[in-house]
């Protein structure tokens, strides 16, 4: 319920902040695309971590999970500008980007909750090389 939570807001900020540059001030698609998904995603790292995930965070990682969530957020926004251009050539572009936030959501759960904030006691083996040193 957390995530949902926190994915309306920032679903919110990003249709907002893509709408505002794309239609008022007239910015290119996938530029405001990518401002859009980026405002929504710097904000979704902090709310994930210390309210989402909490029980399951690693509090001392932040570093390691934050390169963690900035690499897959930039590989999401690569497939959210794919998203978007393909399927603006078929419909109008608001509908282009909220079908791109639908489709993305099971690519941002999955690696926010399995691999960013994944539970305690699920180790990788960059964690074993970590606890061996």
């Amino acid at each position: 319920m957390r995530f949902a939570a926190v994915g309306v807001f920032n679903t919110s900020v990003d249709i907002a902040t893509f709408s505002m540059l794309f239609y008022v001030f007239d910015v290119q698609l996938l530029v405001a695309n990518s401002i859009g998904y980026l405002a929504a995603a710097s904000n979704s790292f902090l709310l994930n971590k210390y309210w989402t995930f909490s029980e399951t965070c690693h509090h001392g990682r932040v570093h390691y999970q934050f390169s963690l969530f900035l690499v897959l957020g930039l590989i999401g926004l690569g497939l959210s500008n794919i998203g978007v251009w393909s399927l603006a050539t078929y419909v109008p572009e608001i509908v282009a980007k909220l079908l791109s936030v639908v489709l993305l959501f099971s690519w941002n759960f999955g690696t926010s909750r399995f691999i960013v904030f994944r539970a305690k006691g699920f180790a990788t083996n960059h964690d074993r090389v970590h606890l061996q040193q």
